[in-house]
């Protein structure tokens, strides 16, 4: 895919953030993601991670413990969302005190475009199967 076709195939998902009346209660289950990511190879058990929940102050504490992080010698993925002019904004990998010229650490549309290329026949394969 190239990344205008990208950008049309992650549009084609439900738009939490645009979708004023959706059953979160009865659409949100664990169990859910954990089939997915069970079809995936649970990329998740590979690496450290710090997911940071609530309803304020989310993204701020992100931030703040991506900068720890970095300080301390490491390399950071960070995911934020909503993005602000570019869906690229949301995925980012942070070099151990580093700085890149465009938005820093931002994924690049080739990146997203190969990644949603490899990812695309899983994903497919689990919405055929999965309520």
């Amino acid at each position: 895919m190239n990344y205008r076709e990208t950008l049309a195939y992650l549009d084609s998902f439900i738009n939490f953030e645009r979708k004023a009346a959706y059953p979160y209660k009865q659409s949100f289950k664990l169990e859910r993601i954990r089939r997915f990511l069970d079809l995936i190879g649970n990329p998740q058990d590979s690496f450290k991670s710090v997911h940071v929940a609530g309803t304020k102050g989310k993204g701020s504490v992100c931030v703040f413990c991506a900068g720890i992080l970095r300080a301390s010698g490491c390399s950071v993925g960070l995911y934020t969302s909503p993005h602000l002019c570019d869906v690229r904004e949301r995925i980012r990998v942070l070099a151990p005190r580093g700085k890149d010229a465009d938005f820093e650490g931002m994924i690049s549309r080739k990146e997203l475009s190969a990644l949603a290329s490899r990812m695309r026949p899983a994903i497919d394969s689990f919405c055929r199967q999965s309520p």
